[in-house]
């Protein structure tokens, strides 16, 4: 068993690569509300861009689970992306159920 930093299957790559678009999706959208006070978490832009962003999340925790269960993935980023993914669902479970 070999670990790897880089993802070595499909599925792991896309993992990966959903997870880097999830992150610097919610930075940006940190840096212009709260460093660059240009935006407003409560304008329309922020709908749009969760209902692009959060799947994305929820889609790279499967596919990353995937990987690592079915394919053996064992890269440190698709590991990572898991976690990531698994935060996300978490949040959204607890926005939902308002906590």
């Amino acid at each position: 068993m070999k670990i790897t930093l880089k993802p070595t299957t499909h599925f792991g790559l896309w993992a990966v690569n959903l997870t880097i678009f999830f992150s610097i999706g919610l930075v940006l959208a940190y840096l212009f509300v709260n460093v660059l006070h240009i935006l407003s978490f409560n304008d329309a832009w922020w709908d749009v861009l969760a209902l692009f962003l959060f799947p994305t999340g929820i889609i790279a925790f499967f596919l990353g689970m995937l990987a690592i269960r079915k394919l053996h993935e064992q890269s440190v980023l698709v590991i990572l992306s898991v976690f990531i993914g698994f935060w996300d669902i978490l949040y959204l479970i607890f926005l939902f159920l308002g906590v």
